[in-house]
Parts: structure tokens; C-alpha cells; sequence
């Protein structure tokens, strides 16, 4: 057997290239490109492989469960922290019922707008690295955002989002907290 002659590039080489996520490639620039792989078995949010409670403060599905929408989370009022990293969620929904809800991690997954935000007045942190953001808007109603993730998206307007400082080179962007 002959060796590779291409050696896989590093994780680190991948992500200094902004290049660490699966889906975030060249190829995805085409929005054809992030439609579902129907090889692919979309976990839902609330099943039995990804179980939700009306106790729960925090929920974290992260990679392997591959889910496609935010759903099921009617009940979970006392909800602070939601992680769903590495998944295949396109569209910010179904956060009607999480009003407490402080922390919103989206990293790496599909989303191509900022909408949906509309329910979580208390939402303090927002990762929305390695999407599909293509603007940051929206976010003017979101009075206790403190900090926003946003890098490795393909940003190339920002308006009305009500934060005083943004790092275009990392993405994140800040508000200064209140006294």
C-alpha cells in the first residue's frame, strides 16, 4: 500500500484557515450546498435520544446528533443555557417558551439569518460561529447581549444591532455591561 502523499492538514492549520468545521468549505459558498444530506438521520430535539425536561436549566445536543430544528422546548421555562453546537440547524426557531434563557450556543451549524430572537430579552451570550450569517442585524432587541460570536461566517454588512464594540478580525462583538 502506498502512503498518502497528501498528508491531512492539521486541526490547528484548518482552523487558522478558518477552515475547522466540515461544513464551513468553499464548497459551501453555493447555498445549494446546505441543503440536508438525505443519507443523513436528523435527531429531534425532545425524542428519546435527545430527551427534554420541564426542569431542565441547561440543554446541551452537540455533533452527533446531527439536529436539524430547535423544537420542543414548550415546557422548559427555566431554561438559562441551550448548546447545540455542531448540528445541522438552518433556521433560529422555537424559542417562544425560553424567556429566561441567557446563553444561545449555535456554533457551527447552518444558520443563514439572525431572526427568531424576538423571545429572549434576557439573552446575555451568542455564539453563531461557522454558520452562514451573511449579515449581522436583528439584535437591537436584545438589551442584556453582552457578547456575540460571530466569526468565520461570511458577514459583509452589519446594521442595528445595538452593540458598542466589534473585532471584525475574531467576529465577537461586546457591549459594555451596565451599572
Amino acid at each position: 500500500m502506498e502512503p498518502n502523499p497528501k498528508p491531512a492538514a492539521s486541526a490547528a492549520a484548518m482552523k487558522k484557515s478558518g477552515k475547522d468545521s466540515g461544513r464551513n468549505s468553499p464548497a459551501d459558498d453555493n447555498d445549494e450546498e446546505a441543503k440536508d444530506d438525505p443519507s443523513i438521520t436528523l435527531g429531534i430535539l425532545g425524542d428519546a435520544n435527545c430527551p427534554v425536561s420541564p426542569d431542565d436549566t441547561e440543554i446541551e445536543y452537540c455533533m452527533i446528533y446531527n439536529i436539524g430544528k430547535i423544537q420542543g422546548l414548550e415546557k422548559c421555562t427555566k431554561l438559562r443555557r441551550l448548546g447545540l453546537r455542531k448540528n445541522r440547524i438552518k433556521k433560529i426557531e422555537g424559542l417562544d417558551c425560553t424567556p429566561i434563557l441567557e446563553e444561545l450556543e449555535l456554533y457551527d451549524n447552518l444558520v443563514s439569518r439572525l431572526e427568531g430572537l424576538d423571545h429572549v430579552p434576557k439573552l446575555q451570550v451568542l455564539d453563531l460561529s461557522f454558520n452562514k450569517l451573511k449579515k449581522l442585524e436583528n439584535l437591537h432587541n436584545l438589551p442584556a447581549l453582552r457578547k456575540l460570536f460571530a466569526s468565520s461566517n461570511r458577514i459583509h454588512a452589519v446594521s442595528d444591532i445595538g452593540l458598542t464594540a466589534v473585532d471584525r478580525g475574531t467576529g465577537q462583538a461586546s457591549r459594555p455591561a451596565t451599572a
